[in-house]
């Protein structure tokens, strides 16, 4: 999961890479991926981008418990390498005012089944925005947060990063 801070937007990427070493023997049709995604209720869908090629999807979208649930469907063949994305918006939600404080959270559930690996939360940031804390251990470099769970329990988790205000 990828998220940019640019402006006053918040972009938000989920990758999801499958790899097949064999076709499963027992399945006779298309695998059907149903992905459901909470965000913000001003979160807008972008696109869905399966092997660098954007596609045509119809989604659905309601409000659950104050969140925007996005239900994005979504058919591939059980074969090779198939990568997909799927980009979300919230347009006007951050402050021009650079000495305004930012806090970001985002909390992660991932179903049964999910490897540890490759399972990393991406904050890209402005880097006139200074990183005050951070909730958990996590890679800060020039720009960017990389957190990575590290361990099976820490799939389903909170990950916060609080910014500075700049004079």
């Amino acid at each position: 999961h990828q998220v940019t801070l640019q402006d006053r937007e918040v972009l938000h990427t989920f990758a999801i890479n499958y790899q097949y070493s064999s076709p499963p023997q027992d399945l006779n049709r298309d695998y059907q991926a149903l992905y459901q995604i909470y965000l913000h209720p001003s979160a807008q869908f972008v696109n869905l981008e399966k092997n660098n090629q954007e596609v045509d999807v119809s989604i659905n979208k309601e409000i659950v418990n104050g969140l925007s649930l996005f239900q994005v469907p979504l058919l591939h063949s059980p074969q090779g390498d198939v990568s997909v994305k799927i980009n979300f918006k919230l347009e006007n939600v951050l402050s021009t005012d650079s000495s305004t404080p930012l806090s970001y959270s985002i909390k992660t559930y991932h179903q049964p089944g999910t490897e540890l690996k490759n399972n990393q939360l991406i904050i890209n940031h402005p880097l006139n925005l200074s990183i005050a804390g951070v909730t958990s251990s996590a890679s800060i470099g020039s720009g960017q947060i990389i957190y990575q769970p590290s361990n099976i329990s820490n799939l389903n988790s909170v990950f916060g990063v609080q910014f500075a205000s700049q004079p």
